[in-house]
């Protein structure tokens, strides 16, 4: 289940199962929550399946077997039953919002968006449906929509600190980067995340704010060493700031992690030939003009053949 979504699911899906919950004591299913609450995703998934094979009419435990897939990547697996969920209970808001996010996670943007939709429609103070639809348009390129529904998320939610993150991106995607840097800023100040960390590192990039994008990207690697994408962005930066030994290190972090970025080549080949180490130069951006080419990349093509070109003949 991507960051974006975990943080409210829980307590909205409690909020909405409260009334029923009150009325049906159902301790197996308070076990499995609990379960999905300690990350214990397979547990949660046994329990949760011996209720289903005795109630299958129960909306609660196959709701709470979606999430617990998606928690450990079946994104399919998790719509399959949201669906059986829907049919159950087709007023459901939280249904149609949290198959949105399994939607958006495995591409499937215009279902997404139509299932975020329906949500809103049943709630339209849904700040959990309205993200989850920003983030279907902002990964579908709609970039106004994705803007308009992360900001409407905000207003109904200001404390959603994951809706925040949303609108920085989509700001940075428009050029909008002071706008996005306050976004970034405000999701980390209610609370921190490697991504938000990372997408304000991004921005500041672009900002030419490198010592602050240095700083925030270390941050987001201390939070997540799983993403190298965080060298990739510390070496440009420190490259600007003629750190080449720095953005050396960094990149080749980055291209041990990513070998086959063609971008984190041609960054590594280019603070070669600075250095004059034509070999190496060379060997970079042959293998970056060979992944380019395969990608389709012309702009990336025509960087890697102008630097070749510019190397003394073998």
């Amino acid at each position: 289940m991507s960051v974006l979504r975990a943080a409210l699911s829980a307590l909205l899906f409690c909020a909405l199962f409260a009334n029923a919950a009150a009325q049906t004591p159902a301790p197996p299913i308070d076990t499995a929550q609990a379960a999905i609450a300690r990350h214990d995703y397979k547990g949660a998934i046994a329990i949760l399946d011996g209720i289903v094979a005795q109630d299958p009419k129960n909306a609660r435990a196959l709701l709470l077997r979606g999430d617990a897939k998606d928690y450990l990547g079946d994104e399919k697996g998790a719509i399959t039953d949201y669906d059986a969920a829907i049919a159950l209970e087709p007023g459901n808001a939280y249904a149609y919002a949290t198959k949105c996010y399994s939607e958006v996670e495995i591409g499937s943007y215009v279902r997404a968006v139509a299932d975020c939709t329906k949500s809103i429609a049943l709630n339209a103070n849904n700040a959990f449906a309205y993200r989850g639809r920003a983030n279907a348009h902002y990964f579908a390129g709609d970039l106004d929509a994705a803007l308009a529904d992360g900001k409407r998320a905000t207003q109904i939610d200001p404390h959603d600190s994951y809706a925040f993150l949303t609108t920085c991106r989509t700001d940075a995607a428009l050029g909008n980067l002071l706008q996005a840097a306050q976004d970034c800023t405000r999701s980390i100040a209610l609370q921190p995340s490697d991504n938000a960390y990372f997408a304000r590192g991004q921005t500041y990039v672009r900002l030419h704010d490198y010592t602050k994008a240095i700083a925030d990207l270390r941050q987001s690697l201390a939070m997540n060493p799983a993403n190298p994408s965080a060298f990739y962005w510390i070496a440009v930066s420190e490259a600007q700031q003629k750190d080449a030994l720095a953005a050396m290190t960094d990149i080749n972090a980055y291209v041990r992690a990513a070998p086959n970025d063609g971008d984190g080549l041609m960054l590594r080949a280019v603070l070669e030939a600075k250095q004059g180490r034509v070999a190496a130069t060379r060997a970079d951006a042959q293998e970056a003009l060979r992944l380019y080419t395969l990608a389709h990349d012309d702009d990336g093509a025509k960087r890697a053949q102008s630097l070749l070109s510019s190397l003394p003949k073998p």
